[in-house]
Formats: structure tokens, sequence, C-alpha cells
């Protein structure tokens, strides 16, 4: 009996997921530099400084990306773990199918 292999969508999901993570991180990075880059104009211009609602929604939304991000890739480790497991019990049976095949021909 053959063994059944990892499907290809987890296979896929693996090569996505550094993709996610290095999005994620320019999104972060790239609301940093727009929060730093208001925050160095107001100080230029001697103005008051933003709203606090402003720059924590541009953070908090950087958070919601990257935990996104995440949850996205926990998931998929989850899947894979579940993948393997099965994988190594389909081997394990069949590790066991052939020990009893060899025992039952001496």
């Amino acid at each position: 009996m053959p063994l059944s292999s990892p499907d290809s969508r987890v296979a896929a999901s693996l090569v996505a997921a550094p993709a996610e993570i290095v999005a994620a991180a320019r999104t972060s990075r790239a609301e940093a530099i727009r929060v730093a880059a208001i925050e160095l104009v107001v100080r230029q211009q001697g103005s008051a400084p933003p709203p606090q609602g402003r720059t924590m929604r541009a953070l908090l939304d950087a958070d919601d990306v990257i935990r996104g991000a995440a949850d996205s890739l926990r998931g998929r480790l989850e899947e894979m773990s579940t993948v393997l497991t099965d994988f190594v019990t389909g081997i394990r049976d069949a590790d066991d199918a052939s020990a009893r095949e060899l025992r039952s021909r001496r």
C-alpha cells in the first residue's frame, strides 16, 4: 500500500509564508517611517505634536498586519504539523505491516 505524501497545498503554504512575513515587516517599517517623518516635520516646524490618535492608529494598523500574518503562519504550521503526524503514522503502520509480513514468512 503506497504511503500518502503531504498535499501540495501545505507545501505551497510553506513557500508562501516567508513572503507574508516580509510583507508584514515592510508594512510595519513603512508605518514606523511615516510616523517618524510626521514627528520630524512637526519638530522642525515647532508646531504642536500630531494628535496621539493618529500616531497610535498608524502603529495599531501595522500591529494588526503583523498579528494577521502571525495568525496565518500559526494556522499553516498547525496544518503542517497535522500532515506530518499523519505521514509519520503512515510510515509506522507500513513498517509494522512489513515486520508482520516478514515474521510470518520465517
